[in-house]
């Protein structure tokens, strides 16, 4: 079967109404420009029309679109007149329109600094004296930049309402007053925190709107411009806790839902925009807000007083819009790329409205469940080589830890199928959308339950769908904590004919100093300050390079140049470490201009080569 091009594909996100029209933002890749191209559609009888190019931030009043084009934002009326709302020279991080379409509310960041790896003649050098002085995917922070907060008007006028030295997002507005999510601690803090703001816009006074929370993660003021919505979780459990619905009555806040995650649903490797809002308000009395739940999204209608199941089916939802007792969702799942569905509030009937793939298709994968050695369930699913007789089998493993696979569509994947291999994957302990206790489980205990989990989940997948599997050829695959669990596999056991390890963490002491998340990360997830003997030992103990020796099996190993998140020294040491420990075949991959993320947002070339390699080489080493 051929193979299936990332650019054939289509991903749509942040649907919205306006005047019962539907538009939402496409997304692709532009193979010419080796980039991603977003654009701004209208749906109309399942065909859409393109309106504008290169747009982000997709949102509507009831009376016209708003979003980002070429670094400004545009207001769109129904009739299609676009008008430019903004002439600024800072970049854009965020904004909100009033309800009444007449004024916009955003955020900028304003720096002198250079882009990451930037080549001049006379370079000047970088100095920092914060804890956090780099960021994956942006390079070094500069610590002289600032933040500041506008208000644009229809009408031509613009004023600057707030300046800080910390970071600040715009998250709703009344048009008397905006809602801010603000960075309430320093780039220096061991954790990061942020807090909930009123700005009043005719005064530039701020009033805090909460304390409760340790961060605000989104937040949307309700019609009657009082009360507000917003998620967020506490202080308990760095780095890894769940995030809860609140909700501010304009008196006091409550939880409004904490027995799910929000936030959280499964990995997809075809979102190129990211979804806008996870609740939206229906009236002053209900809203509707998704859920991730067992590697699926739920939908869910809350009050004051109920929390309503609305949708419980095997997908992933993006993002949602709602008008008229309808809601419009951005939809996937494993064998369907991207699609609209419109769910009628009334009578729960879903319908799909756009397939932005239509004419593509794709097998789905079968979910099955597994018991872990506690007794407590598992998920894993398996998709099938689309080639006949028993094929190789891969076993993948997701990043994160907290992180996880399910109900949604992974190109990689299928292309792993096209090729002729099976995939299984798999929610080990330590994933999200099973709530606290199981994220918990894998915390100080990398490479027990989990590493157990995963490989119990492929002896279940070789019994049960072992018509389809050569059980002689079994491959592990994994990026980042994947990366980290194949080390981890290829050093405790010799059943994988091959393995290909992925920005990987090999050794812990390197990556608290070395990553830009290291310093609170490695102490938080491992138990184990490296900077003292015992946390050195433990950390030592708890290294996949520890165990390089041991290492029977074929390795492939895959890095981003530019990873500040698990930097490439991590890979390097470990292939170090093979070719001088053992006569094991190793081979390591470089790619040029790649961040940690070159596997779901990287240059679309380097995606494509990456897979190429990968086959590739598997061909060779299992021949």
């Amino acid at each position: 079967m051929g193979a299936t091009q990332l650019t054939a594909l289509r991903s749509l996100s942040q649907p919205v109404i306006l005047a019962g029209q539907l538009y939402a933002a496409q997304s692709y890749v532009d193979d010419i420009a080796n980039d991603y191209q977003t654009d701004l559609i209208s749906i109309v009888n399942q065909t859409a029309t393109t309106l504008a190019t290169n747009i982000s931030q997709l949102t509507a009043t009831e009376h016209a679109l708003f979003y980002q084009q070429a670094g400004q934002i545009y207001r769109r009326t129904g009739d299609g007149q676009a008008t430019q709302l903004t002439q600024t020279s800072h970049k854009i991080v965020s904004f909100a329109p009033a309800p009444d379409g007449t004024k916009i509310v955003f955020a900028v960041l304003v720096s002198d600094a250079e882009a990451f790896n930037t080549v001049s003649d006379r370079p000047q050098v970088r100095r920092y004296t914060k804890r956090r002085y780099k960021a994956d995917g942006v390079g070094f922070i500069d610590e002289q930049r600032h933040f500041e907060v506008y208000e644009a008007t229809i009408a031509g006028e613009t004023r600057r309402l707030l300046t800080t030295d910390l970071p600040v997002q715009v998250a709703d507005t009344t048009g008397e007053r905006a809602l801010l999510i603000a960075q309430t601690t320093t780039e220096d803090a061991d954790e990061l925190r942020s807090a909930l703001q009123w700005l009043d816009l005719e005064t530039g006074a701020i009033t805090p709107l909460t304390t409760e929370v340790a961060e605000v993660h989104e937040a949307t003021i309700a019609p009657d411009g009082r009360q507000v919505l917003f998620i967020a979780n506490d202080a308990q459990y760095p780095n890894r806790r769940v995030a809860s619905l609140y909700r501010f009555d304009g008196e006091a806040t409550t939880i409004a839902f904490d027995q799910e995650e929000l936030l959280e649903g499964p990995n997809s490797d075809i979102v190129v925009q990211n979804q806008a809002r996870h609740v939206r308000w229906l009236d002053d009395d209900t809203w509707l807000f998704e859920t991730g739940f067992h590697g699926h999204t739920r939908v869910y209608q809350g009050s004051a007083t109920t929390n309503q199941l609305l949708l419980d089916t095997p997908q992933y939802l993006q993002d949602f819009a709602i008008s008229k007792g309808t809601v419009i969702l951005a939809q996937q799942d494993t064998a369907h790329p991207s699609q609209l569905l419109a769910l009628d509030l009334a009578t729960k009937a879903t319908q799909i409205v756009f397939d932005a793939n239509a004419t593509l298709q794709f097998p789905r994968a079968e979910k099955y469940v597994f018991s872990s050695e506690d007794g407590s369930p598992v998920d894993g699913w398996f998709l099938a080589a689309q080639s006949e007789g028993p094929a190789p089998v891969v076993l993948y493993v997701h990043g994160g830890p907290h992180g996880a696979y399910g109900d949604a569509f992974f190109w990689e994947f299928q292309r792993f199928t096209e090729a002729g291999y099976n995939v299984v994957f798999t929610n080990p302990h330590g994933s999200t959308t099973y709530g606290q206790d199981f994220i918990n489980a894998v915390v100080n205990h990398y490479g027990e339950q989990d590493f157990r989990d995963v490989i119990a989940g492929l002896d279940v997948a070789l019994q049960r769908f072992g018509e389809y599997i050569d059980a002689n050829q079994q491959i592990i695959i994994g990026g980042s904590y994947g990366g980290f669990m194949t080390t981890w596999a290829i050093g405790h056991t010799s059943r994988f004919e091959a393995a290909i390890s992925q920005r990987p963490v090999t050794e812990w002491l390197h990556l608290t100093g070395a990553s830009d998340i290291g310093y609170n990360f490695v102490q938080d997830e491992m138990g184990a300050n490296p900077y003292t003997p015992a946390g050195r030992e433990e950390l030592i103990k708890r290294s996949p390079i520890t165990y390089a020796a041991q290492v029977k099996t074929p390795l492939l190993m895959l890095h981003g140049e530019y990873d500040l998140r698990t930097p490439i020294a991590q890979t390097e040491m470990y292939y170090t470490a093979i070719k001088i420990l053992t006569d094991t075949p190793v081979e390591m991959v470089r790619f040029p201009q790649a961040w940690h993320g070159v596997s779901r947002n990287g240059l679309p070339n380097l995606r494509e080569t990456r897979l190429t390699v990968m086959f590739d080489w598997l061909q060779k080493t299992l021949a």
